[in-house]
C-alpha cells in the first residue's frame, strides 16, 4: 500500500488524496503518506511483520481507524 501512496505524495503533495462527504475533511497526499506511516510504525509495535495479513473493521460512516489509540499512540 505505501508504493502505491509514495509516487503522488512526492510528485503532487498537497493535492487532495482522500476527501470526504460535504462539511468533512478532505486529506492530503502528504498527509495521507505521514498517515500511513504511523499506520505502518503503529502495527510494527504490536508485532505486525511485512506480509502479515490485516484487517479493518469501519463500524459506521464516521469511524476513523486511524485514531485508535492502540495502533497510533
Amino acid at each position: 500500500m505505501h508504493e502505491l501512496l509514495a509516487g503522488p505524495a512526492r510528485a503532487t503533495p498537497d493535492a487532495t488524496a482522500v476527501e470526504g462527504p460535504p462539511g468533512d475533511d478532505s486529506i492530503t497526499y502528504r498527509e495521507l503518506d505521514a498517515l500511513s506511516d504511523r499506520v505502518r510504525d503503529g502495527l510494527r509495535g504490536m508485532g505486525v511483520r511485512p506480509g502479515d495479513r490485516v484487517g479493518l473493521q469501519l463500524l459506521g460512516e464516521n469511524t476513523c481507524f486511524y485514531q485508535h489509540e492502540e495502533l497510533l499512540p
